[in-house]
């Protein structure tokens, strides 16, 4: 989050971010280890992941990202373009 923004948010909006992002922060060695996990029993079942090679790899995550941002545009296109100026590289 941009500083600024964080700054200029009530007291309760503050309070209420650092909550999540806290319990955000401790699921992060649950997903660590789930993932190993699942990696793992797919293996075992015979399952191959697919490698991309690094065209397809970008080209698979841009269409994710403009399939996102077009839902975000859809549903408020003020706002979505907002954020997209101050998230997007």
């Amino acid at each position: 989050m941009n500083l600024d923004a964080y700054k200029r948010l009530t007291p309760a909006q503050k309070a209420f971010l650092d909550k999540q992002a806290l319990a955000l922060e401790a699921m992060n060695g649950f997903w660590k280890t789930y993932g190993t996990e699942e990696t793992a029993r797919q293996e075992k079942a015979g399952i191959q992941a697919i490698k991309f090679d690094a065209a397809a790899t970008k080209a698979f995550v841009d269409k994710a990202y403009d399939a996102g941002w077009a839902g975000a545009m859809k549903a408020n296109p003020e706002f979505a373009n907002k954020l997209k100026t101050l998230t997007a590289k």
